[in-house]
C-alpha cells in the first residue's frame, strides 16, 4: 500500500501577515512609497521581471496556480525568492482583476529618480499628470516597444508601479528606465541639457505630426486624459502637434495618439541616424566569438542530420510502398510500416526535446500534477526499450523499486519523460549487459536511479553530463551520437518538479544517473510549507 503523501499547509487567514503586507502594497500608494515594493500579477509579469534580474521579495500562489506553473516557481525559488502557498480566496481581494490568476509576487520598485536620466537619450517619453494606470501603462508598453531611451512622468501622474498600470505595461516596465514623479521644470531643464526638443502632443496644435522635426533627439510630452498638457507647461516647449486624421473620430485617446507618435518618432530617428562604422573585435573576443559559431554550426549540423535521418527513412519506404506495394509479401509491409512508425515517433521525440529546452529556458514549463505511480512508470518504460526481452544494443533491464514506495504528486508525463530520456542514455551506451532502474525511499524524498555497465565518463566530465547539447563519448561506435538534449531536458523536468539530478562513476563501472524528488505534494514545486495563521479570535 503507499504510503501517504505529505501534506503542505496552506495559509488560509485574510489576516496573515504575508497577504496584510500584499494587500496594501495592492491598494496604497503611500505603503508602496514607504515600503520600497509593489506588488506584480500573473506569470507572463513575473517572467518579464525574473528575466529582467528581479528576485521577488515574496511569492504567493494558490495550489492551483503552483501545480500549473511549477518551472516558473522552480525558476523563482532557484534566484532566491521564497514561495507561499496561499488559499484561493485570499488573492481574489489582491489581484483585483475579474478573473485572478492565482499568482502574486512581490517586488523591490524599479522607478527611479531624475538622477537616474540617461545621460545620452535621443527619445523619451513623458507622462505630465496622466492619471488613468491603463492609459498609462499603455504608453510604457508603446515607448518600450518603439525603442525609447526613458520614460518619465511629471509630479501628480499616477503610480507606474500600481497594480492596473504594472498590469497594462505588460512586462515593459522591467525593459526601459522609468523616472517617477519628477518636478516638470528639473525634468525640462534635464531634458535640455541633454540636447532633446520638447515636443507636446496637443489635439488642437496648428503643427502635425508630418511638420515636426522628430528626426532629431526630442522628449516627447503627453498631458493629462481630460484637459491635455496645463498652459504652463506648454509655453516652456519647442513644438506642440497634433496627429492628423481624416475619419469622423473627434480625437484619439492618450495611448493610440503615444504610440503612433512614438513610432513615427522612431522611424524617422532610424532612417535619419548613419550607421556606425563596424569597430574591429579584440583578438579574445574575436576568438572567443569564432569558437562560440563553430560550435553553433557543429549543432546545427548535429541537428540537421537527426531531423533527416528519420524524414529520409519515412520518405524513401513510404514511397516504395506507394509505387510498389503489390510486390511487396504482408510481413515485409508490416516491416517497413514498423520502422515508418518508429522514425516518425523518433523525429516527433527530437522535436519535443527542442520545445521542451526552449520552454525550459524561458521558465514556462507548465505541470499538470496528479497522483503518480513511479515504479508502474518504470515498468512502461522498461518495456519499450526490451522487445523480446532484449534491448536493441544487447541490453536488459531490471527493475528494483521496494513494497510500499509511495506515490508522488507529480507530471505524469515529465516524469516518463525524464525516465525514458536516462534509459535511452544507458542502453545507447551498453553493448551487453544490464540495465538497472531501481527505485529508493530516502526519509522525505525519493530517489531514483538508472545505472548501466557501459563505458563510463571521465571524473572530470561529470559535472557537464546534463549540460545541454553535451554528448556522452562513444568508444563503440566513435563520435558521440543524439544532439545532446535529452539528459539536459531530464534536469529541467527534474527542477521543475523542485528536485535534483547528477551523475556518478560507480566503482563497478559504467554511469549512474539518480534524480531525487520531494515526497507529497507542493514540495515538488519548490514551495516551503506554512502553518496557518490562527483564526482571528
Amino acid at each position: 500500500m503507499p504510503a501517504p503523501a505529505a501534506t503542505v499547509n496552506v495559509i488560509t487567514s485574510a489576516r496573515n501577515p504575508a497577504v496584510l503586507a500584499a494587500r496594501k502594497l495592492a491598494r496604497q500608494r503611500r505603503a508602496r512609497a514607504t515600503d520600497g515594493r509593489f506588488l506584480v500579477e500573473g506569470a507572463r509579469t513575473i517572467q518579464a521581471a525574473l528575466d529582467a534580474g528581479q528576485v521577488p521579495a515574496a511569492l504567493l500562489a494558490t495550489e492551483a496556480a503552483a501545480a500549473r506553473h511549477g518551472g516558473l516557481l522552480a525558476r523563482a525559488r532557484r534566484a532566491g525568492a521564497g514561495v507561499t502557498v496561499v488559499a484561493p480566496g485570499l488573492l481574489d481581494g489582491i489581484a483585483q482583476t475579474v478573473t485572478p490568476q492565482g499568482l502574486v509576487a512581490v517586488l523591490e520598485r524599479v522607478t527611479r529618480p531624475l538622477a537616474a536620466l540617461p545621460s545620452d537619450p535621443r527619445l523619451v517619453c513623458v507622462l505630465a499628470e496622466v492619471r488613468d494606470p491603463g492609459n498609462a501603462g499603455a504608453v510604457l508598453r508603446a515607448a518600450d516597444a518603439f525603442g525609447a531611451d526613458a520614460l518619465a512622468t511629471t509630479a501628480g501622474s499616477v503610480d507606474l508601479e500600481s497594480p492596473k498600470a504594472v498590469r497594462a505595461a505588460a512586462g515593459s516596465l522591467f525593459h526601459l528606465p522609468v523616472i517617477a514623479d519628477a518636478p516638470w521644470p528639473e525634468l525640462a531643464t534635464q531634458l535640455r541639457r541633454r540636447g532633446l526638443l520638447l515636443i507636446g502632443a496637443d489635439p488642437h496644435a496648428t503643427a502635425t505630426v508630418d511638420d515636426a522635426p522628430l528626426e532629431r533627439p526630442c522628449a516627447l510630452i503627453f498631458g493629462n486624459e481630460a484637459h491635455g498638457l496645463d498652459d504652463e507647461l506648454r509655453r516652456s516647449l519647442d513644438l506642440t502637434v497634433r496627429v492628423p486624421h481624416d475619419g469622423r473620430a473627434e480625437s484619439l485617446n492618450l495611448a493610440a495618439a503615444a504610440a503612433v507618435l512614438l513610432y513615427e518618432t522612431a522611424r524617422r530617428q532610424r532612417h535619419a541616424r548613419p550607421a556606425p562604422d563596424p569597430a574591429p573585435e579584440p583578438a579574445p573576443q574575436a576568438e572567443a566569438k569564432a569558437e562560440a559559431d563553430a560550435a553553433v554550426a557543429e549543432l546545427i549540423t548535429t541537428l540537421a542530420h537527426d531531423l533527416r535521418s528519420p524524414l529520409t527513412g519515412i520518405k524513401g519506404f513510404t514511397a516504395t510502398l506507394l509505387h510498389r506495394w503489390e510486390r511487396f509479401s504482408d510481413e515485409q509491409k508490416q516491416h517497413m510500416l514498423r520502422t515508418i512508425s518508429a522514425d516518425a515517433d523518433r523525429l516527433t521525440r527530437l522535436i519535443k526535446e527542442l520545445l521542451d529546452v526552449a520552454r525550459i529556458e524561458a521558465g514556462k514549463l507548465e505541470l499538470r500534477r496528479e497522483m503518480v505511480d513511479l515504479p508502474a512508470i518504470a515498468e512502461g518504460v522498461a518495456g519499450r526499450f526490451e522487445p523480446a526481452d532484449r534491448g536493441p544494443r544487447g541490453a536488459r533491464l531490471a527493475i528494483a523499486f521496494p513494497d510500499g514506495f509511495p506515490d508522488l504528486y507529480a507530471d505524469r508525463d515529465k516524469l516518463e519523460q525524464v525516465l525514458t530520456n536516462l534509459v535511452e542514455n544507458a542502453v545507447n551506451h551498453t553493448e551487453d549487459g544490464t540495465v538497472t532502474i531501481v527505485g529508493e525511499v530516502a526519509g522525505d524524498a525519493v530517489e531514483v536511479a538508472v545505472r548501466d555497465p557501459g563505458s563510463g565518463v571521465p571524473a572530470e566530465q561529470l559535472p557537464q553530463v546534463f549540460s545541454k547539447f553535451w554528448r556522452r563519448p562513444d568508444p563503440l561506435r566513435g563520435a558521440p551520437r543524439g544532439s545532446g538534449l535529452g539528459l539536459s531536458v531530464a534536469r529541467g523536468l527534474v527542477e521543475a518538479h523542485g528536485g535534483r539530478i547528477w551523475a556518478t562513476s560507480p566503482p563497478s563501472g559504467g554511469l549512474e544517473l539518480r534524480f531525487r524528488l520531494p515526497r507529497g505534494g507542493l514540495e515538488l514545486a519548490g514551495i516551503h510549507e506554512h502553518q496557518p495563521a490562527p483564526s482571528p479570535s
